[in-house]
């Protein structure tokens, strides 16, 4: 099998290449956890007590995004606070740009 060529053709109708549905923005809602908000400040429980109608209108932002391919330049940045070990050395500290 390792002669035959590998077929990478796709009708880009797999589940993973469809629109978010609501109920599948809904779940990654709720599973989301309470981690320190990033950038724009959202926290994750303002979005876990969103009314249906804000959820319909976030779910077609991210399908609007995906659907056009598109990725938001802030969606490419993050706070990082590093916390380190009370036994380690933290003036080795480096980044990654």
């Amino acid at each position: 099998m390792e002669h035959h060529d590998i077929n990478f053709t796709s009708a880009n109708n797999e589940p993973y290449n469809l629109p978010l549905t609501l109920s599948e923005l809904s779940t990654a809602i709720h599973f989301s956890h309470d981690s320190a908000p990033g950038p724009d400040n959202i926290h994750y429980q303002l979005l876990k007590h969103l009314p249906e109608g804000s959820l319909q209108t976030l779910l077609k932002i991210f399908n609007c995004y995906f659907i056009n391919d598109v990725f938001p330049p802030s969606w490419h940045q993050a706070n990082i606070i590093p916390i380190t070990k009370l036994d380690k050395d933290d003036t080795n500290l480096y980044w990654v740009k």
